[in-house]
């Protein structure tokens, strides 16, 4: 009526020799026979042992103990095994396991999966094959609760796949007439699942960079928005008339108050101060007059032509470079804005203006010939906080 047929390899890299394919058999053929019996049809029994193993469909049912039926199967660690009755405890050489991730793509296509509790795929069926995707028998020889939980995974395993073996022996004999269709379009259905993944890497990398061009887009906007404003109000302001109008009264009141002159060299605007006091602890001392040069890169040089230091035009002047502090971006916009009238206001106080704390010299330096300085601060001696 039935016919089954099984292999155990005796080989110590599969089973642990006679004793364990003593010990596993009984148990095993009690599982095997109940499908056979359920079925009606021969069962193989075989471990291939992390091999790939070809899934034609034939006139019997087999069972792959670690074996797989997809090319460049990847693997993983698999550190436990859980279902509802047992939990099974992986040891060395039991937790090698086939990665069956890809099949939740492929199951309904052509193959089924099976999982434990933990969403682990410990198993698929495809053409009345049954593939276990872990080295489950690995180290297992006696009846122990080793061995039984083994067993009882292995029954679970079985049970679960049989509800998606074909016994309809025309239908099976119609399906083996079509397996080279089947090849076919399996292969097919394989292909576009590794174009899937492949795609779908990519798209992460492609909603990076669109993630980030749409940061810079914001970026960009924002830069184009003040610039925009920035295009329109010094075009609609730069009439001659207009800018007589603005800056007539300022431009007057800084020529009385400061500056002895102002006038562009090119595109650079360059003006020449007065010398200029700096009160500090009830002295005076005069600095300057400054020539002044600001260019429309928003560079601004102060020169001091008459009495600078050793390098320093002022006590926070080095090299003709201001120290601004706070101030710079405001300077910076108001230069930006073609507004050098209030940027010549704002340095006739800057630059009468001085705190030792933050001095790139001491302003002692700037005494008079029969003065003494401090040898700590560098102030003159009348002056000095030390």
């Amino acid at each position: 009526m039935k016919k089954f047929t099984k292999t155990i390899p005796s080989t110590a890299f599969y089973l642990e020799g006679d004793k364990q394919t003593e010990a596993l058999k009984r148990p095993l053929l009690n599982v095997l026979n109940m499908l056979s019996e359920k079925t009606q049809l021969a069962v193989n029994f075989e471990i291939p042992h992390g091999e790939e193993v070809d899934s034609v469909l034939d006139r019997q049912i087999n069972v792959y103990v670690w074996g797989s039926p997809l090319c460049d199967t990847p693997t993983k660690v698999l550190e436990e095994v859980k279902l509802d009755s047992v939990t099974l405890t992986l040891e060395d050489g039991q937790k090698d396991s086939w990665d069956f991730s890809k099949v939740a793509e492929l199951a309904g296509a052509y193959m089924k999966s099976i999982v434990d509790k933990n969403k682990n795929i410990i198993a698929v069926v495809e053409n009345n094959n049954v593939f276990i995707s872990l080295d489950l028998f690995h180290g297992v020889e006696t009846y122990g609760t080793k061995g039984k939980n083994a067993i009882k995974v292995f029954e679970f395993i079985i049970a679960e796949a049989s509800q998606y073996i074909i016994t309809d022996k025309p239908k099976i004999e119609k399906l083996i007439d079509e397996m080279p269709l089947f090849g076919y379009v399996k292969g097919i259905i394989e292909n576009a699942s590794k174009m899937c993944e492949k795609k779908k890497s990519e798209l992460e990398s492609v909603e990076k960079s669109i993630s980030s061009i749409l940061k810079n887009l914001v970026v960009e906007q924002r830069r184009y928005t003040e610039i925009h404003k920035v295009v329109n109000s010094q075009m609609a302001d730069k009439t001659e008339a207009m800018l007589l109008e603005k800056n007539r009264n300022s431009l007057l009141g800084l020529l009385k108050n400061g500056y002895t002159s102002i006038k562009w060299s090119g595109n650079t605007l360059k003006a020449m101060t007065e010398p200029i006091p700096i009160e500090f602890d009830g002295r005076e001392f005069l600095l300057g007059g400054y020539e002044i040069t600001l260019g429309l890169d928003g560079n601004i040089k102060i020169k001091n032509k008459k009495n600078p230091h050793d390098g320093y035009d002022h006590p926070h002047i080095r090299s003709g470079l201001p120290c601004w502090g706070n101030v710079s971006s405001a300077i910076g916009k108001l230069i930006a804005q073609l507004e050098f009238v209030p940027v010549l206001d704002m340095l006739l106080p800057y630059l009468g203006a001085y705190n030792p704390k933050d001095a790139y010299h001491s302003l002692g330096y700037w005494k008079n010939e029969d003065e003494e300085l401090c040898g700590e601060c560098g102030e003159v001696v009348d002056c000095c906080q030390c």
